[in-house]
């Protein structure tokens, strides 16, 4: 249950309670190795404080496993502030091919007629089930038959059901895009000007994911499905 909890709030098993305290927690991603990034602070005792985020590969295993240099706090948030003005400048463009690859997405992921003849199926399966109960109970038929007839009416069942969990996920990612999507154009449409500082809302409005290529390029993947890309040389 605890892990059912965390996962909820974006925690994976083994992270911290706190790994989204920050709006860059469990977010950044090393392209090197596939681990997260952590928050570090270095010199934090004097004026040259400092706070970057080191790969979890690196800081576990050192720079033989992974030689991902640590990015600083403050570059990773001017980047986004240098994207989402870019995308806040061409809004337009920006809506209207996200709302056409978003529709080919979303009809990709509608199976509702595919649902209604699964559950027509599961029917009919049951309804031999019931038949071949009683026609056992009748002494129509033989235990043997009975129960090779049914083992093999339930294995049918089994598979049936599984396959319409599948569609059901599908329907429910698309559900959850839809809103993901609705939330981002009301961020964007809503907003009178570009931003001048990094904001948590806006970002978490747009970011599903950052993708850290260097210590200065980075891959921002929004929640639309987009890539963008921003490096600061």
């Amino acid at each position: 249950m605890r892990e059912k909890r965390a996962m909820k709030k974006g925690i994976k098993k083994g992270e911290t309670k706190y790994s989204n305290k920050y709006a860059f927690s469990s977010k950044i991603i090393c392209v090197h190795c596939g681990e997260r990034f952590r928050r570090r602070v270095w010199n934090s005792t004097n004026s040259s404080r400092k706070i970057v985020w080191q790969c979890k590969g690196y800081i576990n295993n050192g720079k033989e496993y992974c030689d991902m240099r640590a990015v600083d706090d403050d570059v990773l948030k001017q980047a986004f502030v240098e994207m989402f003005n870019d995308l806040f400048k061409n809004k337009g463009s920006f809506l209207k091919t996200m709302s056409a690859n978003i529709e080919t997405v979303l009809n990709r992921l509608n199976h509702q007629n595919e649902r209604q003849v699964i559950d027509e199926d599961i029917g009919h399966v049951k309804d031999k089930l019931k038949g071949y109960h009683r026609r056992f109970a009748e002494r129509e038929i033989d235990k043997e038959i009975f129960e090779e007839l049914t083992e093999e009416l339930r294995e049918q069942l089994d598979a049936l059901r599984k396959k319409k969990e599948l569609l059901q996920e599908d329907e429910d990612r698309a559900r959850e895009i839809r809103l993901r999507i609705e939330k981002l154009k009301h961020v964007l449409m809503d907003r009178k000007t570009l931003l001048t500082e990094f904001e948590d809302e806006v970002f978490n409005a747009f970011v599903d994911h950052i993708e850290v290529v260097s210590k200065t390029h980075f891959v921002f993947c929004l929640k639309n499905g987009m890539k963008k890309q921003v490096s600061n040389t």
